[in-house]
């Protein structure tokens, strides 16, 4: 009985694996699993290799940021001209060829130590043209009064950073025409929406905006230009903005300045 049982057994198996197999026919293939484990180790290298390159970045941007701040303490009290690499470079901790990977040259420096500046500048200066409750008239004069009193009051307190300016204005003469076309990005936004209000006149805005520009370039970096004192340089950049408003307001602007004048005069 038991052989028979045993070789029952072995016959029957061909007929109850096909029965098994029909009923789980879902059951995965063992190649499932090794398909889905590839893509998760490949994007642990890839995340890996991203996270390398983006500390790598950080590193160079902090050494950039370390070179710029030792070059800019040490021209405000030698002056950019006997300001040399090497002497940057031993600020930081690092040799004379270290520094190199970094800028080609001392005027690269100066530009960086520029560039870092203007962009904190433009950016509050781009906040106040985005101030939608004051007027238009308002934002423009807070804007060039602005940029005027900071930029005297930097070089009135680091009279040696002139220098730098003096070197870009010789050196890179592209560059300043780069920070005035982004300012004008705000400048004729402003004047555009002057004009929508029905404040200003109807113009091309861009080229007013550069025009306000060279009207008011003396009072960009002031000590460039003179040595008068900030009321002074504040009483002329006052009367030079009211004669560009005064060109810029639609007739019906202009007018009601006058007309309220008048009221107020016969009320006393």
């Amino acid at each position: 009985t038991t052989s028979g049982s045993r070789a029952h057994s072995v016959t029957g198996w061909p007929a109850a694996a096909a029965t098994w197999a029909s009923a789980v026919p879902q059951a995965p293939p063992p190649r499932t699993v090794t398909l889905r484990k590839a893509p998760e180790a490949e994007c642990f290298i890839d995340r890996s290799a991203k996270t390398r390159y983006l500390v790598g970045m950080d590193e160079k941007l902090a050494t950039r940021d370390r070179i710029l701040h030792a070059a800019m303490n040490r021209i405000k009290h030698y002056g950019y001209g006997k300001t040399t690499m090497a002497e940057i470079a031993a600020d930081c901790d690092m040799s004379p060829g270290n520094i190199y990977r970094f800028f080609e040259a001392k005027i690269d420096i100066a530009e960086a130590m520029a560039r870092k500046h203007y962009a904190a500048e433009q950016a509050e200066l781009a906040a106040i043209a985005r101030k939608k409750d004051w007027p238009a008239d308002k934002r423009l004069r807070e804007i060039f009064f602005k940029r005027m009193r900071d930029s005297y009051c930097m070089f009135e307190e680091n009279a040696k950073i002139l220098e730098v300016a003096e070197v870009l204005t010789r050196e890179r003469p592209t560059f300043a025409n780069e920070q005035f076309a982004l300012e004008r990005v705000f400048l004729s936004a402003v004047l555009e929406e002057g004009e929508k209000t029905g404040l200003f006149a109807h113009g091309d805005h861009t080229h007013t905006a550069e025009m306000m520009q060279v009207a008011t370039m003396k009072f960009s970096i002031p000590q460039l230009w003179s040595r008068l004192t900030l009321p002074k340089l504040e009483r002329e950049l006052d009367g030079v903005l009211n004669l560009i408003m005064h060109g810029l307001y639609a007739r019906e602007g202009a007018a009601k300045p006058a007309r309220a004048r008048q009221t107020e005069t016969a009320a006393t």
